[in-house]
């Protein structure tokens, strides 16, 4: 008879041995402070990649025929990177102050860059508006 791999034994046909005991905890737990950077994470990427997507469709627009549904979806990824990054701008201090890893302070710099840049896009459409 073939010997099985002690992974799969384990896994898949188990001996008598109880995988799971009763006194671990199987569950992780989640730390606010983690709870607080996986937030702040999410939305410095989500302001990224809301801000990507505004300029592929910008420069699709430059080279296709003007459609206005691009110009409604661009304008609702400028909304959506707009509020993630000021949401992510709001979570930056939390972050800073949790104390128990450093974040490097390029990463800080970069997801500063990130979540301002949608504001000050912002800001400029309406200065653009106030002004012509």
């Amino acid at each position: 008879m073939r010997e099985r791999p002690p992974c799969l034994s384990r896994i898949f046909f188990n001996d008598g041995q109880n995988m799971f005991p009763a006194n671990k905890n199987t569950s992780p737990s989640l730390s606010p402070a983690s709870a607080v950077i996986i937030c702040w994470i999410i939305c410095v990427l989500t302001a990224f990649i809301c801000e990507l997507g505004t300029m592929a469709l910008i420069i699709v627009q430059r080279f296709a025929a003007p459609s206005p549904l691009l110009g409604v979806l661009a304008t609702l990824l400028i909304l959506a990177a707009v509020l993630s990054g000021l949401f992510g701008l709001v979570l930056l201090p939390f972050v800073l102050r949790r104390g128990r890893e450093i974040v490097p302070r390029q990463v800080i710099l970069v997801s500063t860059f990130i979540c301002g840049l949608p504001l000050l896009f912002m800001l400029g459409l309406i200065v653009a508006s106030n002004v012509g």
